[in-house]
């Protein structure tokens, strides 16, 4: 029993933790272009999407950032979210997003999921799908 919870202690130290901190653009993914009549129009969009699927959100709309991230920061199998807008202010050229994720195990499976299904959900409430 004590090898169990030494083991599972060391596994949880040496897996990290997840925080939105690490979330930036990716650089080597295109942002998708959107159409709307407003910055805060896509802003409320976004936060609602990372909001239904993410129970840990924070945002600031000035800067055009949501980060989203599941559960407790210590848990080492967590995920994590950020969607990135630009401009910040109202354009009549539409709004460019970056939906990055980041799942700390198993980082070669799903995270690419959470990007797709959040870009659904704003393009279509935005009717620009």
């Amino acid at each position: 029993m004590r090898y169990l919870v030494l083991f599972a202690g060391s596994f949880w130290i040496l897996t990290g933790c997840i925080t939105t901190g690490s979330l930036t653009p990716d650089v080597d993914v295109k942002p998708v272009h959107v159409n709307a009549a407003s910055y805060d129009k896509v802003w409320k969009v976004s936060v609602a999407a990372v909001a239904r699927r993410f129970p840990n959100v924070e945002s600031d709309k000035a800067v055009g950032v949501i980060k989203g991230r599941d559960g407790v920061t210590y848990m080492p199998w967590l995920e994590a979210v950020g969607v990135f807008i630009r401009p910040t202010e109202n354009s009549d050229q539409g709004y460019f997003l970056d939906v990055v994720s980041e799942r700390r195990l198993w980082k070669d499976e799903g995270p690419d999921q959470w990007r797709k299904m959040i870009l659904k959900e704003i393009r279509t409430k935005l009717g620009d799908s």
